[in-house]
């Protein structure tokens, strides 16, 4: 996956707003997500569902409060990014600028610590969202 591969998946989720669409724009995000297992970007929430994309595809966090304490209990699942709700995935063309920002926020956060291929991989998917958002 290139960034050239990304920037062209975001052109058509724009151009398009289909469904085809949405999913090949995830399914690129998911390759240029920064590398390690703290970096994810929310593409949508429905109830106690949060959808994310990381660098291994799709993520659903179901967020629920402990009956007796105040703390929130989260519980990820793997799944494919197919597989998330339809009304997530046709809203994706209208929160691109959110999602984007999400990329932009975990590539400026990774970019503290992060060395290595990514970070001149990083510099060209940053010059990318600065075009679109």
């Amino acid at each position: 996956m290139s960034v050239e591969d990304f920037k062209n998946s975001l052109t058509r989720v724009k151009r398009n707003k289909d469904l085809k669409s949405s999913i090949a724009f995830l399914n690129s995000l998911s390759q240029v997500v920064p590398p390690g297992e703290d970096f994810a970007v929310t593409v949508g929430r429905v109830g106690g569902y949060e959808y994310m994309v990381d660098r291994h595809g799709g993520l659903i966090i179901s967020a629920t409060q402990d009956e007796y304490l105040p703390f929130f209990s989260a519980r990820p699942k793997r799944v494919s990014v197919t597989d998330f709700p339809e009304r997530i995935l046709r809203d994706i063309p209208t929160n691109l600028k959110e999602i984007l920002d999400g990329l932009r926020d975990a590539i400026l956060e990774w970019r503290k610590t992060g060395s290595g291929e990514y970070l001149k991989l990083s510099d060209e998917i940053l010059g990318v969202i600065v075009e679109n958002v």
